[in-house]
């Protein structure tokens, strides 16, 4: 299996290389991880002299885009550049949590019509300093805990268009 993480990146090279750790940190055996890091017109040197660096890195790749068009269209970029059979969204300000990656590749693994996943996240104000939103809560009025701590959802997109967080 491969998985395609998207990283929209704008002005973040301090923040940045945490969120790269992070997925380092979530690596599974028998899984692929492409990193597909789009570059939104960053002008910080900091970044733009990070996201050299990384250019020819093992499993990243860098895109550019000529003009600042914002994260959403950063992540429609990462989508038509993805090759792997899932895709993974994480904001260059925030990080996996550790044990993320096993917990969704097992759901992954034992629900075969699972089509997407979505959860909580570590949000990085600054190096070394997290957040943890758990905004997405759910319990048995929204569906049907399938896992520990994986629910199948009655009505999942009146639930994700009322997440706060989208």
């Amino acid at each position: 299996m491969k998985v395609s993480f998207i990283v929209p990146v704008f002005n973040c090279g301090v923040l940045l290389n945490e969120a790269l750790a992070s997925i380092a940190d979530n690596a599974c055996a028998d899984v692929q991880y492409e990193i597909l890091l789009i570059d939104d017109r960053s002008s910080d040197p900091d970044t733009v002299a990070l996201l050299a660096r990384l250019d020819n890195a093992d499993g990243i790749t860098v895109i550019r885009h000529a003009t600042n068009q914002g994260p959403a269209r950063a992540r429609n970029t990462g989508i038509r550049a993805a090759t792997g059979e899932w895709i993974a969204f994480l904001d260059a300000d925030d990080m996996l949590a550790p044990g993320t990656m096993a917990l969704r590749l097992t759901a992954i693994s034992q629900i075969p019509k699972l089509a997407w996943l979505a959860g909580d996240m570590l949000e990085m104000w600054k190096p070394g300093e997290l957040v943890h939103h758990k905004t997405y809560s759910v319990d048995g009025r929204d569906g049907l805990e399938i896992l520990p701590g994986v629910f199948e959802l009655k009505r999942p997109t009146t639930k994700l268009v009322g997440w706060p967080n989208l």
